[in-house]
């Protein structure tokens, strides 16, 4: 039986429009339709724009590692995250913006 690798996302509640954007503009790329060199401008200006931070540990704060929290963080707060952030949220947002530019 295959695995459905997408089914963390399927259940998940869409993006609200507002992240959407903000994210969208975060990456410095507009919406457009689905396509392969779609999914890698998103991949590599994800990984150009978005840190890879943990600084925010030490002093005791506490985040979760929930894909839409993550998302809200990175688009509208300007932070990053480690790995379960920042992949949770890219897909995420891949689910909730490059199907419905």
């Amino acid at each position: 039986m295959a695995k459905n690798n997408g089914a963390m996302f399927e259940s998940m509640p869409r993006l609200d429009l507002d992240i959407r954007q903000a994210y969208l503009a975060r990456l410095g790329v507009a919406a457009e339709p689905p396509s392969v060199a779609g999914l890698q401008r998103l991949v590599q200006r994800h990984v150009e724009r978005v840190p890879y931070e943990t600084l925010w540990i030490h002093p005791g704060e506490a985040w979760n590692i929930d894909p839409y929290e993550s998302a809200t963080r990175i688009a509208l707060h300007g932070r990053g995250g480690y790995c379960y952030h920042m992949n949770g949220a890219l897909g995420r947002r891949q689910i909730g913006v490059a199907s419905d530019p």
